[in-house]
């Protein structure tokens, strides 16, 4: 990824200074999964930080229906990304949620580029943060233990007749930010 491009810079997992429930729940973050040759994204907003299994290990979990054409890619691949976008491109990220990638182009449909890393993950580098995860776990989520908030989320219409989401665990391998003005 040509970091000086972008004026993206790397940092420690560690480093991030966002809030991370507003990470998933206010702004706009899109997970792409995939290689050079085919790949997708996805908008998600269900999704956390933190450490586990020891040493402190940078992990991020994020959920993904396997209704989803993304998903197909996470189960393939042993990276993704999950690129956190400013709120002036709302709009290109909104598309990203609301059309298919089996279908069409995304990617060219916004004018957003999409680069890849080292090893071969794609990443927006027009996004103030960029995270490159590696999976760790990933399970179904089971209905028949499901709490009642979760009941009340999927009978909700937007989930409705939704298979459940798929959960992945994944150590941060590496990060990006958007160089700060001095």
């Amino acid at each position: 990824m040509e970091n000086k491009k972008y004026n993206l810079i790397p940092i420690k997992a560690t480093e991030i200074s966002d809030n991370p429930i507003e990470l998933f729940s206010k702004d706009f973050a899109v997970i792409a999964a995939g290689n050079r040759e085919k790949f997708n994204e996805l908008l998600v907003s269900w999704g956390a930080l933190g450490t586990s299994w020891g040493n402190g290990l940078p992990l991020a979990i994020v959920f993904v229906s396997p209704d989803r054409y993304t998903h197909e890619f996470i189960e393939r691949c042993p990276t993704f990304s999950i690129n956190i976008f400013p709120p002036e491109l709302k709009k290109d990220i909104m598309f990203f949620g609301t059309h298919t990638g089996r279908d069409i182009d995304k990617v060219a449909c916004t004018g957003l580029v999409t680069d890849f890393t080292e090893s071969g993950t794609p990443v927006f580098p027009q996004a103030r943060l960029i995270l490159e995860c590696k999976k760790l776990y990933s399970h179904n989520l089971d209905k028949t233990r499901f709490s009642q908030i979760l009941t009340d989320c999927y009978n909700n219409p937007i989930l409705k007749g939704q298979t459940p989401h798929t959960v992945y665990f994944a150590e941060i391998i590496n990060c990006w930010e958007k160089e700060k003005n001095k």
